[in-house]
């Protein structure tokens, strides 16, 4: 047990630790675009079975969902702390010394600067996400029936996305999210080759290609779905 304990305190280890779970992240956020493309179909009979059809897939798992969820627990809080814990490190190695010029020096680059202010964000709006819409239908039944009109008895996870995507605050929070979900993906998926140690004059810059291919689909992609559940909202 010694030697995990210092695997997981010493500065590669953390970084590993950080690069794993959030690779693990990147087939979630695919999975989670890929089940939400169904609201961008355009007849509202078809897109809402489409996605009910999706949701309730993952309802029927029952026992597994719930493995799942406490898997994406683990995950998040696996590579939050760990980079936080690396940035304090980072920080207290540098002591008072600040850098002289922010530019761009090597890798260092806008989603690179920004890795932090967007972890944050995201956390922050993921809590949020996560109380208006998986727990919409306990939490404001009565709010998401009156805006969709339809009764508390009738209302289902569509309704849901629907209310919450439609109010104009929550969209802005929504598109402002995936932007930084792009920064970070775009720098973060790029540099977990790097970090896992998988380098090659030949093979890695295809792979940082694919990486920042991914998170350029994933932000456009859900920032297209919001936006199209927004102004469907607005011309209801």
């Amino acid at each position: 047990m010694s030697w995990i304990c210092k695997y997981v305190n010493s500065s590669i280890g953390k970084k590993q630790l950080m690069a794993v779970s959030g690779g693990c992240l990147l087939g979630f956020l695919l999975v989670h675009t890929v089940g939400n493309a169904s609201l961008l179909i355009p007849d509202e009979a078809a897109r809402h079975e489409a996605f009910m059809t999706v949701a309730n897939t993952y309802a029927s798992m029952k026992f597994l969902l719930y493995i799942a969820e406490a898997g994406l627990v683990v995950l998040f809080a696996t590579h939050i702390f760990n980079a936080i814990r690396t940035k304090l490190e980072n920080v207290k190695a540098r002591g008072n010394v600040a850098y002289d010029v922010k530019v761009k020096v090597g890798d260092r680059s806008l989603p690179s600067f920004t890795m932090v202010i967007s972890g944050v964000y995201l956390l922050v709006w993921l809590i949020s996400h996560i109380c208006t819409i998986k727990l919409g239908l306990k939490l404001f039944p009565e709010v998401i029936s009156e805006g969709v009109g339809r009764s508390v008895e009738n209302i289902d996870l569509y309704d849901v996305y629907v209310y919450w995507m439609s109010q104009w605050w929550y969209a802005l929070t929504m598109i402002v999210a995936m932007v930084l979900v792009g920064f970070h993906l775009w720098h973060g998926a790029g540099s977990l080759f790097q970090t896992l140690g998988i380098r090659h004059p030949k093979y890695t810059p295809i792979l940082e290609v694919c990486a920042k291919a991914y998170a350029l689909f994933v932000s456009v992609a859900t920032t297209a779905i919001c936006v199209t559940v927004f102004i469907r909202g607005v011309i209801r």
